[in-house]
């Protein structure tokens, strides 16, 4: 196998790794992005949830967190995925 090869089969792995990542992190907030969903719809709607808050700052920062993670994970699968391309080219 040529060195070549041998980087963008480690390339491919790597992005299926990082995939497999930003699965497990919206899996693991799946809760509470329901919970912004209702909050959204809600206030589309104009209603006020009977004066309860739908977010919490718990929940709010969480989200925030799953924010940064998914898009630095984005991020790393689109560079990776060029630098595989890079190299499934030559």
């Amino acid at each position: 196998m040529r060195v070549i090869d041998k980087i963008g089969s480690e390339l491919h792995r790597t992005i299926s790794r990082v995939r497999s990542r930003l699965r497990f992190e919206l899996d693991r907030e799946e809760q509470g992005l329901a919970r912004l969903e209702t909050a959204r719809a809600s206030a589309a709607e104009g209603s006020e949830g009977a004066g309860l808050p739908l977010l919490t700052k718990d929940d709010l920062s969480r989200l925030q967190r799953v924010r940064r993670v998914a898009n630095a994970l984005e991020s790393s699968i689109m560079r990776l995925d060029q630098l595989r391309l890079l190299f499934c080219d030559l």
